[in-house]
């Protein structure tokens, strides 16, 4: 017997950029319940796809969340959208993976230590000058992880501080110089952020 969809029911149609796929092989996208926590799907499409529907969805609040992975399963980035299917009507999420970006960084932590066990909510990005001098720092959620973004053209050091409430609680060395050009992805690569303790700045 054939199973049809329930024209009752909303999709949840989520798309993101061809360019996107220059730098990832494939997308695991989630759609995770915001007034039904337990509610989740998960689904690993090529990126090649540059779209997947999730069908016959309850008319509740979700967050699409989705993960760009290159061929070796290293998140090259992530990114959520809301939506909101009270009203019954089927809803199209973008999801940009930074495909015009020109930089890139991960972080992670030494030590057994988490964003969790430091109670660290955000991590700077950091950006000096060859001379020392800081340039600028990019503020960002401790369990992000991972970023893409646009930055600024030139060669800079870049290192990694964790805060909570403020307070610095890790640092990762500096990287080697980095030079940001227009175009083209400039990967600081992995950060690793250590527990300072009473070191800390």
């Amino acid at each position: 017997m054939k199973i049809y969809p329930d024209p009752e029911l909303p999709d949840v149609k989520v798309e993101w950029l061809d360019q996107d796929c220059e730098n990832g092989s494939e997308v695991a996208v989630s759609l995770i319940g915001v007034d039904t926590p337990a509610s989740r799907i998960d689904k690993v499409v090529a990126c090649t796809d540059v779209t997947y529907t999730f069908v016959d969805v309850a008319r509740e609040r979700f967050r699409v969340e989705g993960e760009l992975r290159d061929q070796a399963g290293e998140v090259f980035g992530n990114a959520q959208q809301d939506v909101d299917l009270r009203n019954g009507f089927d809803v199209t999420a973008f999801l940009y993976f930074g495909s015009f970006d020109n930089f890139r960084v991960r972080w992670t932590f030494d030590m057994g230590a988490s964003c969790q066990s430091l109670a660290a909510d955000t991590v700077l990005i950091v950006f000096s000058n060859l001379d020392g001098q800081v340039a600028w720092g990019l503020e960002l959620p401790c369990d992000l992880g991972v970023v893409s973004t646009t930055m600024p053209t030139g060669t800079y050091t870049v290192h990694a501080e964790a805060t909570a409430d403020s307070s610095t609680v890790a640092l990762s060395p500096a990287s080697a110089p980095l030079t940001i050009m227009p175009k083209g992805i400039a990967d600081a690569g992995t950060l690793v952020l250590s527990p300072c303790g009473a070191m800390c700045p």
